[in-house]
């Protein structure tokens, strides 16, 4: 028998006072007045187990803003724009002058049933994140390949952009244009970085020729930035083939959405592998892509489309 239906049987049944059960069972007679009012007042149910939730909560948004939450799920979505929460506590920020975080938008979401549960997806335990505690701790580099536009709106020639980024800070360090990379320009645009902010204690970069050469059988040696490295003591870091990932900072830095939205506000949704570009103003979708790991990004230098049917008979003359 529960504490609470002995006190009240006590009273109620037995006819004691609650004086006399108060002392008897070393309990504030005043709780014993509430309880014995409860039972009163609700039977048996005043034997239920109460509700520890405080009665108001100072911290929580009003209803009308969780009500606008879920209204703007539903009109964003409906016309096929991005209904996220950062989407979502954007437009509450930039519109209706609410300041609502992006945990607390994904909250109320919740609650009324307008987030689907995803459980087809890789976990997010099941990926090691990393990240420098410190600047000039970890450099991360790589190369990206973007094609000009000439003056007459014609596409020009294309060229690689080099950029080094700060693993810690996200500062980017460097970025130049090359019409091709090459060993030297990684070397020379390293050595400047240094010069400007110190060396780092590391860096890490993909397994390409320009950054090392351990995956070219041994043949040569090392190459000018490994030896540049050497000369410092600053360690390198190499990812794995085909795990983009390792090296997802510098290779999400250099995503493009395309010159037809050059000096757009955007905002950039990352989850693992899926990406997803914004517009920060509207809300709108301008680019969504999944990074296969397989398949390689960089352009071969090659005209699009199928080969010419005399390539076989070309490359086999001579």
């Amino acid at each position: 028998m529960s504490k609470a239906r002995l006190v009240i049987t006590a009273v109620v049944v037995e006819g004691r006072s609650q004086h006399e059960v108060a002392r008897a069972y070393g309990l504030s007679q005043s709780w014993i007045s509430r309880l014995v009012a409860r039972f009163s007042r609700e039977g048996e149910a005043a034997f239920e187990p109460r509700s520890r939730r405080p009665k108001r909560s100072p911290t929580a948004i009003p209803q009308a803003a969780v009500e606008l939450i879920c209204r703007l799920r539903l009109d964003l979505t409906s016309q096929g724009l991005d209904a996220g929460p950062d989407t979502i506590a954007w437009h509450l920020a930039q519109h209706h002058s609410i300041s609502v975080s992006t945990a607390s938008v994904s909250r109320y979401l919740s609650r009324a049933g307008l987030v689907l549960p995803t459980p087809a997806k890789r976990p997010r335990s099941s990926y090691i994140r990393f990240q420098a505690a410190l600047p000039n701790e970890c450099w991360q580099a790589d190369f990206t390949h973007y094609r000009l536009t000439r003056s007459d709106a014609h596409p020009g020639s294309e060229v690689e952009i080099l950029s080094w980024l700060d693993d810690c800070s996200r500062y980017a360090l460097s970025i130049t244009a090359y019409l091709r990379v090459t060993g030297p320009s990684v070397v020379a645009t390293f050595r400047d970085a240094v010069n400007r902010f110190g060396a780092p204690a590391s860096t890490l970069t993909d397994n390409g020729m320009v950054f090392t050469t351990r995956l070219a059988g041994g043949r040569g040696g090392r190459n000018g930035f490994e030896a540049e490295l050497r000369r410092l003591n600053v360690r390198q870091k190499n990812s794995r083939p085909n795990h983009p990932t390792t090296c997802g900072k510098v290779e999400r830095f250099h995503i493009g959405v395309g010159r037809t939205h050059a000096r757009t506000p955007v905002i950039l949704l990352v989850q693992d592998l899926d990406i997803r570009v914004v517009h920060a103003s509207t809300g709108e979708l301008l680019r969504a892509l999944t990074l296969d790991p397989s398949r390689s990004y960089q352009p071969t230098g090659r005209p699009p489309g199928p080969p010419p049917r005399n390539a076989a008979r070309i490359e086999g003359s001579g």
